[in-house]
């Protein structure tokens, strides 16, 4: 082969998402063997083995790390001379994951405004716990992030986009016991772990060595709330949740003591992409809207 062609690049970013020769074929309409032929044509030609080969498919190695943000940024320019004449500009498209916090009060205002500025720039959202979306952001399977704290990695750039205040939720038709260092804990309902609310509260409730009568997993903001409002238990979740919440009448906040009441929503991404024209075109809008929403 005598030069990388977009068709390479393409089936090289294909693969690289999907983790398979199989799927990438098939979301480029194409069949298995041209797709190995080509991931084979551009190794070869670059001298280095982008994919580790396994029974559970294809993994990028670090020759291929370092090649996957630049391959999507040519495919993204490419598109980009291909749009409309009036639409010239931005596209392509960014994979997103949020915090359901963020996905609930601030995305849909934030992606308004993103298809009004780039309307041939197309989303990808993904949801899940602060930590699973730094996972998958770390393994090139998300470009951005908007999550609760800041980065920690050191491959991961960020930038904290406004401060929530935590508070402690409980039914409005009761009080908030008391937690008392060295007793039992009420029942919390909370997020899977990773959630950084569920951290803050475990770690306000180590400090104080108060163990919780049960913790309790839900997958909603919605179903958490339910409960703490029936009075089967307490949460911690950012004040303007509860203030925007439908069940706010049945709810009762306070401050979460100590140094735990305070945790920043960031936009991260990893440091290989920053020079990204997406990334800073979604990167303005998000701080824009995140800000407008403190």
């Amino acid at each position: 082969m005598d030069r990388v062609e977009l068709v390479h690049l393409r089936t090289f970013v294909a693969v690289a998402d999907l983790g398979s020769i199989t799927r990438a074929a098939e979301r480029l309409a194409s069949v298995q063997s041209n797709i190995t032929a080509r991931v084979r044509q551009l190794e070869d030609h670059l001298a280095q083995t982008l994919f580790a080969r396994s029974r559970r498919g294809m993994a990028l190695t670090e020759a291929g790390v370092r090649l996957y943000p630049r391959a999507r940024e040519i495919l993204d320019r490419v598109q980009a001379l291909q749009a409309p004449e009036a639409h010239i500009g931005l596209a392509g498209s960014l994979r997103l994951g949020v915090v359901e916090t963020v996905a609930t009060l601030d995305l849909p205002r934030m992606l308004a405004s993103l298809r009004h500025r780039h309307p041939d720039l197309s989303v990808e959202l993904s949801t899940g716990t602060t930590q699973e979306l730094s996972r998958l952001l770390k393994d090139l399977k998300l470009d951005v992030v908007i999550v609760s704290g800041l980065a920690s990695d050191k491959t991961l750039s960020g930038r904290a986009a406004r401060t929530d205040e935590l508070v402690l939720i409980h039914a409005a038709a009761g009080e908030m016991p008391a937690i008392k260092r060295n007793r039992p804990a009420p029942p919390v309902y909370v997020y899977k772990a990773g959630c950084a609310f569920r951290a803050a509260l475990e770690g306000w409730l180590g400090s104080l060595k108060a163990v919780p009568a049960a913790v309790n997993e839900l997958g909603t903001l919605d179903g958490i709330l339910a409960h703490v409002a029936a009075g089967n238990g307490f949460t911690a979740l950012p004040a303007r949740i509860v203030e925007r919440h439908m069940l706010r009448d049945a709810l009762r906040t306070r401050p979460v003591p100590g140094g735990f009441g305070k945790l920043a929503t960031s936009i991260v991404w990893r440091l290989d992409s920053a020079d990204s024209p997406r990334l800073r075109a979604f990167t303005a809008v998000a701080l824009e809207s995140l800000g407008a929403a403190k």
